[in-house]
């Protein structure tokens, strides 16, 4: 399960990335945000890994049920850290956790995460309401429905 984990270490440099883009957009140094990131990008991995176990042809590390115990324990501690940092507000996150896991039976609903996850956590620190939250909301939407069609593309040859 650490090797397993270890192979996608490199999601705390996309953590890192869009906690440090969010606190440029909200005016402030938002730390809380890499551990949030973090869960959240493991738990788009399990998910997956989980949706897919039976269609998969590659190596499988981890077993379904092992899948569905990590699933289980990283959104807790997702929703719990919400909660830890947002009070009332991090409620929401179950939201969230739950848009994970329908995303995985409705493709549609993929491209729409991003832009989702970044205006719910600038929306935690200040208003969606100045013109470079809106750029970047906007880009975001962009880039990951540029980044679906493709990889719908891919997926069809």
């Amino acid at each position: 399960m650490i090797k397993y984990l270890l192979k996608y270490a490199f999601y705390l440099l996309i953590a890192l990335f869009f906690a440090a883009l969010i606190s440029l957009l909200t005016q402030g140094v938002r730390w809380e945000l890499l551990p949030l990131f973090t869960l959240l990008a493991y738990i788009l991995r399990f998910f997956d890994d989980y949706f897919d176990y039976d269609t998969d042809t590659k190596e499988k590390p981890l077993s379904k049920s092992t899948l569905r115990l990590l699933l289980i324990i990283f959104c807790a501690v997702f929703v719990a850290l919400n909660i830890c940092f947002f009070r009332l507000y991090g409620l929401i996150s179950v939201l969230l956790a739950a848009y994970a896991l329908m995303q995985n039976r409705f493709e549609l609903m993929k491209p729409f995460f991003l832009t989702l996850v970044s205006a719910f956590y600038i929306a935690a620190y200040k208003e969606i309401g100045s013109l470079w939250v809106i750029l970047y909301l906007c880009g975001s939407l962009l880039l990951s429905v540029g980044f679906f069609i493709y990889k719908t593309r891919l997926a069809k040859k």
